[in-house]
């Protein structure tokens, strides 16, 4: 007898994530290391740019600021590949796993529903409908949750400049939030 899948969204999603729990904090740890290159970077060039406009740094220290830069977003683009294929690959793995549960629950069902469905019908459900919930499992991971992540420490790092535009910069959000939401 075999373990029933739950049927919530998000305990499905852990169901079918648990096998994979490594690759998981792999690209949890590989997407907060990318967006923290991504909040680094800018701190470098608006150092760099107040070093050189204050005179006070000499050309060795641009260089080491400038080389610091280039290297920062290097690792930040080269994570973000090996982001996206870890998403992808998961995407694929978990997918494949329900698309093989969905065709045995198929084989095991009666004749009686076999004759109200054609052939055709039933891989559209199970391959053309799983395939979209793979691109669908892609894009939230990289797009929303490392989007997110981004906004939040852009925040974070506009509160350590300046407590009161971050106070502006949280009610932005929080109010953009709320309406995209709504709107939804």
């Amino acid at each position: 007898m075999h373990n029933p899948v739950p049927t919530q969204p998000f305990a499905m999603m852990r169901y079918y994530l648990r096998p994979y729990r490594r690759r998981v904090w792999l690209l949890t740890i590989l997407l907060l290391a990318s967006i923290g290159l991504q909040l680094l970077a800018p701190q470098l060039l608006g150092r760099f740019v107040d070093e050189a406009s204050g005179g006070d740094g000499g050309a060795s220290r641009l260089y080491a600021l400038a080389g610091l830069f280039f290297v920062a977003v290097l690792i930040q683009k080269a994570l973000f590949l090996v982001t996206v294929y870890l998403t992808e690959d998961l995407g694929w793995a978990t997918t494949n796993a329900l698309r093989a549960d969905l065709t045995a629950h198929v084989l095991r069902l009666d004749m009686g529903f076999h004759k109200l469905r054609t052939p055709g019908e039933l891989i559209e459900r199970i391959d053309g409908d799983v395939g979209q919930l793979a691109e669908y499992f892609s894009e939230i991971v990289v797009s929303l949750v490392g989007n997110g992540l981004l906004v939040a420490g852009i925040i974070v790092l506009i509160f350590l400049e300046d407590w009161r535009i971050g106070l502006v910069a949280l009610g932005y959000a929080v109010v953009m939030v709320t309406l995209l939401r709504a709107v939804q």
